[in-house]
């Protein structure tokens, strides 16, 4: 996918994230006919609940990405909902909820042409991996949100789980969307359900959430569907197919549209040159003027943050291994006391505690622990060595940050002083401010 992007983002340099996916949408073929789950949607797109639009094809997105035109902005249409009482799910039963929509309609945020539609949802179970949530549009195209799931045996229940689904991809939102969950009792075999229940779980809340883009010239969808969308077109469904249309004449379409797409081939000589590009003049900020602020486009500290928690896993990750390590050693040598002071040392963040000296304590004991296999006192020594130089990295980066936080005024903990910083460790998850050891 990211060969297919290079290349079709080359001839048309100004496409956007939306644009690509609707290139996707229009020119992706169908792999298999025959594979059971194929299915027009509102809008005339072929969908699969497995294989999304179909397969990609190169040539053909780069072909028609240079004939692409941006598609209107973005726009997010919502609404919640909160259920009182709630709706009750029987064991093996279904709740089905009924949302009314007009797409935003009078709104700044209106929309008539749908991309991915979230829902937010808040349901209770006795066992999760027996729920399935399904959303069926307006038009009728049935999107599983989510499925049963045989391994999942939590009774945590979907606690504002986002579900997100882009089969009903350029269809009219106006309209009563239905949201179906479904307890599939049995699906999960360690939940160990009895036949006493009373209730499987209840729905207590959803937020319907559409993003799309709003299309002034697109006429209101009545009637059945006329048009078909394949190889980057708009084509017409034959009219001894449209008052057929049912289960059999999709099938037939769907059989219709692998045909043409088979026979249709993309080849280089197919491809114009570009007639015009821009946007293509890059522009590099200097190296010097980086700080670690751009990582998070925040004053840092988000980033200092992150490099805190690493700090706290490698810590944890090395007490743990040390202390194994002692607890299986056959004697305390005078080296092993050496290494296990000033390891402490370290791991308290005292800024003189030579690490390359500890590497080479715990390297020498590696060569001794090996003597006679099995080795698992030297794996746990060379593991303990390799977390140490991670850790020295991580303290070099967190000791030299002073310098821009005095300057962007955030984060500074108030001791750098002429230019001097000092690295001070930040406190595992269960420490108190006085279990702070300061240099």
């Amino acid at each position: 996918m990211h060969r297919i992007n290079t290349s079709f983002m080359e001839k048309s340099p100004d496409l956007t994230w939306r644009d690509v996916q609707h290139l996707i949408a229009k020119t992706a073929k169908i792999p298999n006919p025959v594979e059971p789950g194929w299915a027009i949607n509102g809008a005339g797109y072929h969908i699969h609940h497995r294989y999304g639009f179909g397969l990609l094809d190169a040539g053909l997105m780069v072909q028609q990405a240079m004939l692409f035109q941006t598609m209107p902005p973005h726009r997010k249409c919502s609404q919640e909902m909160t259920f009182d009482p709630v709706r009750i799910l029987p064991p093996g039963g279904v709740v089905s909820v009924h949302i009314q929509s007009d797409g935003c309609r009078g709104t700044d945020d209106a929309l008539n042409s749908l991309e991915h539609v979230q829902v937010t949802v808040s349901i209770t179970s006795v066992c999760r991996g027996d729920l399935s949530v399904d959303l069926i549009s307006p038009s009728s195209t049935c999107s599983q949100l989510l499925g049963p799931r045989g391994n999942d045996a939590s009774a945590a229940g979907l606690r504002n789980w986002t579900l997100m689904t882009v089969q009903a991809w350029g269809e009219e939102p106006t309209g009563t969307w239905r949201l179906k969950v479904t307890d599939n009792k049995g699906t999960v075999a360690k939940c160990g359900r009895g036949e006493a229940e009373e209730a499987a779980g209840a729905v207590l809340s959803a937020t319907f959430t559409l993003y799309g883009a709003l299309d002034p010239q697109r006429p209101g969808s009545s009637g059945p569907l006329e048009t078909f969308v394949s190889m980057g077109k708009r084509h017409q469904i034959p009219l001894s197919r449209r008052g057929e249309w049912g289960e059999v004449s999709t099938q037939r379409l769907i059989q219709m549209e692998f045909e043409m797409e088979s026979r249709w081939k993309v080849t280089a000589d197919d491809i114009p040159a570009p007639l015009q590009t821009k946007n293509t003049k890059l522009k590099f900020r200097p190296a010097q003027s980086f700080s670690p602020q751009d990582m998070d486009d925040t004053n840092g500290e988000a980033f200092r943050a992150h490099l805190e928690q690493l700090w706290n896993t490698l810590r944890s990750k090395v007490e743990s291994n040390w202390a194994l390590y002692k607890s299986m050693a056959k004697t305390q040598s005078p080296q092993l006391r050496l290494t296990d002071g000033a390891l402490q040392r370290f791991l308290r963040g005292e800024p003189k505690v030579g690490v390359a000296a500890i590497e080479r304590l715990l390297i020498s004991g590696v060569g001794v622990a090996s003597e006679s296999p099995p080795n698992p006192l030297a794996q746990l020594l060379r593991s303990v060595a390799s977390d140490v130089r991670e850790m020295r990295h991580l303290k070099d980066i967190l000791g030299s940050r002073g310098a821009w936080q005095a300057r962007w005024g955030a984060g500074g903990t108030g001791r750098e002083k002429r230019g001097v910083t000092h690295f001070h460790p930040p406190l595992p998850v269960s420490a108190t401010p006085r279990e702070r050891t300061a240099p």
